[in-house]
């Protein structure tokens, strides 16, 4: 999932500005996610929120 490295491009990139990084692999068909699923992994969010809510050492 993460690769570590120097020079290792991330998100979306033009591999001509990369020409040492080679993605390999075989695309695979999964099944859509149904509609609540697809809502939660999609839900926006506030990170100033869940802050305030830590547990104290």
């Amino acid at each position: 999932m993460w690769l570590k490295g120097e020079n290792i491009p991330h998100g979306i990139f033009y591999p001509q500005d990369f020409p040492n990084v080679i993605y390999s692999g075989e695309p695979i068909e999964l099944d859509l996610l149904s509609p609540t699923l697809f809502e939660i992994l999609t839900l926006k969010f506030d990170c100033n929120q869940f802050q305030q809510y830590q547990v104290p050492d």
